[in-house]
């Protein structure tokens, strides 16, 4: 081992010693380096949650927004269908729109779209399906 000299008074010194407390230290900086590491992912990993939730939370309120419209659409096409409809069918308290073709079946009464006064109908719009159902009908003769 090679002998360090130090300046008269001081007694001479090995490498050894401090090599050895260098040594010593050395294995503790990869564990806080790893350490370090693991808390970069995990920050990284809380933006990146972060920025899904915040994503989701633009959809949801996106899709809010686009159910008010999306039913103003519906009533809309709801009023062409009936202005368009030649005869709407009356079964029981149900309204029935048939746009294309009109099959009148048995107990069933065809009255020109004209004539139908919808002020006390009430309007369900769920999905696909256009249900006009009303609470009274009467029908007055001339």
């Amino acid at each position: 081992m090679e002998r360090l000299y130090a300046p008269s008074g001081i007694r001479p010194q090995t490498a050894a010693p401090v090599i050895g407390t260098a040594a010593k230290v050395s294995p503790t900086a990869p564990k806080v380096t790893r350490t370090a590491t693991k808390v970069t992912r995990t920050a990284t990993k809380d933006l990146h949650t972060a920025d899904k939730i915040a994503h989701t939370a633009a959809k949801a309120v996106c899709t809010v927004t686009k159910v008010p419209h999306t039913a103003t659409k519906v009533a809309c096409t709801a009023g062409k269908v009936v202005s368009t409809c030649q005869y709407v069918t009356l079964a029981s308290v149900k309204v029935v729109l048939h746009p294309s073709e009109v099959v009148p079946p048995i107990r069933k009464v065809l009255l020109p779209v004209s004539e139908l006064n919808l002020a006390s109908t009430k309007l369900s719009l769920a999905s696909t399906n256009l249900s006009l159902t009303t609470t009274q009908l009467s029908l007055t003769g001339s």
